[in-house]
């Protein structure tokens, strides 16, 4: 009997040991686990690896891409679908161009921190635009960009110049003073720029033409495409440049984009919170919902995320780096170029299909 107790007691106490043993395996395998996760960064984790792109706002490995194209598209915003982007009570653009204001503001004052909306320009030759110091654009070459001939107006005759400055001495408020020439033509030509040309301002809706520098990946991770705005360009109205539609103005990066819409959106930028400011969250930067006027449930960067826009393709990814109208077109209001221009978006929508099923 006392033997039995004993058999009893020593299996008992084998099989506790061998359960603490187990418990304090798994524990140790939990722990090695989550050290090498943290490590490796694998799955759907951060990785220390290359992102795909430098300006992507949320970046994933290069190894997890499968497929991914670059596409410049154009949106119209006096498109009706596109309406709601250029409503008078919250115009994408004039937000951007507040943006650029806080950074000018601040660049004058020596700041070089704060929440802004770094403007990059673009060269008047080759149209083209880089994210480089070189490339900044500063408060006078902005006005000047801001700035165009009136229809039917023309450049200042030289000619005129003598007569016009004898105009502008015998004025009565200039009667007591010796004007020099300098003087005088500087007069002459304020004068002129002011009847002769035009300044396209922001907060009337005279820019409704943005373009968008994305990438379209499909993510083998998550075997779903993707679509990763990288930059946003503003395109300078068709009436201040002979009816062209597609020069560059002003080129951004989206991180500072959407950095600077989600806190407006919210009233955390230096002058919402300014005294008397009297913010209110949700009535900055938000997308008007025509179906719902109230509604203000949507930021402009939530919505570019839902892709609440309608846009056309004018450059893809290539080996001579041109545009599709350079490829297909052939001069004049040439409609191939649309025809091309949803031929591909289709083809690419049939390839992320395709890489799915894969």
């Amino acid at each position: 009997m006392k033997y039995c107790k004993v058999l009893i007691f020593l299996l008992i106490t084998t099989l506790g040991l061998q359960a603490q043993e187990e418990e304090e395996q798994s524990g140790n395998a939990s722990e090695f686990l989550r050290g090498l996760e943290s490590s490796s960064k694998v799955a759907n984790l951060n990785s220390a690896k290359k992102p795909n792109s430098d300006l992507s706002i949320r970046p994933i490995r290069d190894e997890d891409v499968m497929f991914s194209v670059r596409l410049w598209s154009n949106m119209n915003m006096n498109e009706k679908i596109n309406a709601s982007w250029n409503a008078v009570d919250s115009r994408f653009t004039e937000l951007l161009f507040r943006g650029v204001e806080d950074y000018l503001s601040a660049a004058e004052e020596g700041i070089d921190e704060g929440t802004w909306i770094t403007p990059y320009g673009y060269d008047k030759i080759t149209n083209e635009s880089s994210f480089t110091e070189e490339m900044i654009v500063n408060r006078d070459e902005l006005e000047q960009a801001m700035l165009y001939l009136k229809p039917g107006a023309q450049n200042y005759e030289e000619a005129d110049r003598p007569a016009d400055r004898r105009s502008v001495r015998a004025r009565e408020e200039y009667a007591d003073q010796t004007l020099s020439d300098e003087e005088v033509d500087a007069i002459i030509d304020k004068e002129f720029v002011s009847n002769q040309y035009e300044t396209l301002v922001p907060a009337n809706g005279d820019f409704n033409r943005i373009q968008i520098e994305e990438d379209l990946i499909f993510d083998r991770n998550h075997s779903v495409a993707k679509w990763d705005v990288l930059a946003i360009s503003l395109l300078s109205p068709p009436e201040a440049n002979d009816g062209a539609a597609n020069i560059g103005m002003l080129r951004f990066k989206y991180s500072e984009v959407k950095d600077y819409i989600d806190k407006a959106y919210g009233c955390e930028l230096d002058w919402q919170k300014a005294p008397g400011a009297n913010c209110a969250v949700k009535e900055v930067g938000f997308w008007y919902n025509v179906k719902n006027p109230r509604d203000k449930s949507l930021s402009f960067t939530h919505a570019i995320d839902l892709r609440l826009f309608s846009s056309y393709i004018v450059k893809f990814q290539n080996t001579a780096d041109q545009n599709i109208e350079d490829m297909y077109g052939t001069g004049g209001y040439d409609y191939n170029i649309i025809d091309m221009a949803l031929k591909k978006r289709h083809e690419l929508l049939e390839k992320m299909h395709n890489l799915w099923e894969y």
